[in-house]
């Protein structure tokens, strides 16, 4: 009888550690294997970054090789801003007062201006006025479509902007009030970018002429040729003329003007 009970303890003792041993195992197994899922869903999300990193680099290539041909097409050349946050201030502080670094002038301008119009912004803020207001004011806040507006406002100013959109690749801003007679050109490169445009020989006189570059030129020196900048700067963004010959690369006008090529073609269509 005592090695009976012996013998029987000794078989139950076994089994509890057998189905200790089978417990844990399972939570070995069921650990092992949230550990290996983990693993996949962290491998799964490093490819889907990379695939996105692939995908917004290529989609920049086809933003700026779209933009090319269209500027191939209406013989301008891109004006380089700098890409530090100011950069739709700095294409517009060029545009009127041929110094981008003038930059926090035009970005003072755009947001008082829409602070003085609280009514005509507020609609698109809702009670994030302020808030928008104050981040706008910080250097290197990108700029967007409601400061160009403002701009365009502020000065009087017909804004036309080059996108490199696939369709309605040009949007124009018109003042409320038009001071100014010239028209401001701007490239926009989605979704980050702005420059500015000019024909291309221009650039080339007016350094050959003036001995210095345009971006380097100050508040004084501007206002000396202030008449000629304005004749000749922008005469042709709002009346230079495209003949048949233009395709070639000869102007034999007067046919087009610039202005009513975008209007015209302004769906993309052509480009």
């Amino acid at each position: 009888d005592e090695e009976f009970e012996e013998e029987e303890e000794g078989s139950e003792k076994g089994e509890e550690e057998v189905d200790d041993e089978g417990v844990r195992g399972k939570d070995g197994r069921e650990k092992e294997k949230e550990k290996e899922e983990e693993e996949e869903e962290e491998e799964e999300g490093v490819d889907d970054s990379d695939a996105l990193k692939v995908l917004e680099v290529e989609l920049r290539k086809s933003h700026n090789q779209r933009i090319q041909e269209r500027l191939e097409r209406l013989h301008l050349e891109v004006v380089e801003m700098q890409a530090d946050g100011n950069c739709q201030f700095r294409s517009l502080a060029y545009e009127l007062y041929g110094n981008p670094e003038l930059h926090y002038v035009i970005r003072e301008a755009a947001v008082d201006h829409i602070r003085r119009h609280r009514s005509q912004f507020e609609v698109f803020l809702g009670q994030d006025f302020d808030e928008y207001c104050d981040r706008m004011a910080e250097t290197k806040t990108w700029g967007d479509e409601l400061t160009l507006r403002a701009i365009c406002d502020e000065f009087g100013a017909l804004v036309r902007v080059l996108t490199s959109d696939a369709t309605h690749w040009h949007i124009t801003y018109v003042p409320l009030q038009r001071l100014l007679r010239r028209e401001i050109f701007l490239i926009y490169i989605a979704p980050i970018h702005y420059n500015c445009i000019r024909r291309k020989s221009s650039l080339k006189a007016y350094r050959n002429s003036n001995g210095k570059s345009i971006s380097r030129t100050s508040t004084a020196g501007h206002a000396s040729y202030g008449t000629a900048w304005t004749n000749s700067r922008f005469s042709f963004l709002s009346a230079w003329n495209l003949g048949d010959g233009e395709k070639s690369g000869e102007w034999t006008g007067p046919s087009l003007s610039i202005g009513s090529l975008w209007l015209q073609e302004g769906d993309g269509s052509k480009w």
